[in-house]
């Protein structure tokens, strides 16, 4: 079996409705009718313990025999070890199905019910015990059971780089508050009724955080826009090229709630200490750093600029981004623009 999961946020409530599938196989030629079922996450064909290291060996490789025939010249070259054929499907280590004769893209999943499975945990593993009795044919398809259902507190921001897309992205950070895991798999999102995409959910144990992509959303819109461009020589005895670059930023909030917007753009960056990159706007006084984030605006490696903004219901801001670019009149730079 393998998990699959359909993540629902409720905008409003500001909650993720997480209902947890399994995914299940019969393959044994045998019909499984009205079974007691249990799912467990333990993975027996690991092993009880770790595998034991294996020597590096590092030896020179034999000459190639070449043999003369009349036609011209062959090589003999070792022949290609028979690869093995599995003989049975199991887990795999991103919890997906695979197997023998398994084609995912031909494999049928049945419809289902959702119905709260009895958990029970050990050190190592969990086990799901499906409450109601199934039917699971050996014919190839996958049969979808519902495990359980679990309703998180989740926090929101949008998420965005308007200096390769003028789109807002939304995604929620939760916590499994759950007393069971989250096993790797995938999931479909849903933002309030709208499908969103198909995606893979990370294994999340109990108290663990993790975050959701939610797609894009155009309640927060975010542009970009080139205000002015300007190039000027300086210096009298040696002269200096400065390449003056203007921008505004352009965050607004149509939604009826106040929302966070993280958006990121970037200075040059000089490999040459002759070329010399100033940020003018925002001023360096009210930039951060990573060890000690600014207000709203932090300077992170490579130049990367991170802005946080809080928007009120409603709002629209203004931010600029002003930066130079000097260096040597004589001295020919690559990716000025």
């Amino acid at each position: 079996w393998a998990p699959d999961y359909t993540a629902r946020l409720h905008s409003e409530k500001r909650a993720i409705e997480l209902t947890y599938f399994g995914l299940v196989i019969n393959a044994t030629g045998e019909d499984w009718k009205n079974i007691a079922l249990t799912l467990s996450t333990a993975r027996p064909n690991l092993g009880a313990g770790a595998p034991e290291s294996q020597p590096w060996i590092l030896e020179s490789l034999p000459y190639i025999r070449v043999e003369r025939e009349s036609s011209g010249f062959s090589l003999l070259r070792s022949k290609k070890p028979k690869r093995p054929d599995p003989s049975s499907t199991v887990l795999g280590p991103d919890g997906g199905l695979s197997g023998s004769g398994m084609d995912s893209a031909a494999l049928e999943v049945a419809d289902t019910t959702v119905s709260l499975a009895k958990l029970d945990t050990s050190v190592s593993s969990a086990s799901f015990a499906i409450p109601v009795k199934t039917t699971i044919p050996s014919d190839g398809t996958l049969q979808k059971v519902g495990i359980a259902t679990a309703t998180l507190a989740a926090n929101l921001q949008y998420q965005a780089t308007p200096a390769r897309l003028e789109t807002a992205f939304l995604s929620a950070s939760t916590t499994n508050t759950t007393d069971f895991p989250f096993i790797a798999g995938s999931v479909s999102t849903f933002l309030d009724n709208t499908f969103v995409a198909t995606g893979n959910l990370k294994t999340v144990m109990p108290g663990e955080k993790f975050s959701l992509d939610l797609g894009a959303d155009e309640g927060v819109a975010i542009k970009r826009k080139l205000v002015k461009r300007f190039t000027e020589d300086t210096g009298l005895t040696s002269k200096t090229k400065r390449v003056t670059y203007e921008f505004v930023l352009t965050a607004t909030n149509h939604k009826r709630t106040a929302e966070r917007l993280v958006f990121t753009d970037v200075l040059p960056t000089s490999r040459d200490e002759k070329i010399i990159v100033k940020l003018l706007a925002p001023a360096e006084k009210d930039v951060g750093t990573k060890e000690k984030p600014g207000r709203e605006v932090t300077r992170e490696e490579d130049g990367k600029l991170v802005w946080r903004l809080d928007l009120k219901p409603g709002e629209k801001r203004e931010i600029p981004l002003k930066f130079s670019i000097e260096h040597p009149a004589d001295l020919p730079v690559s990716g000025v623009e």
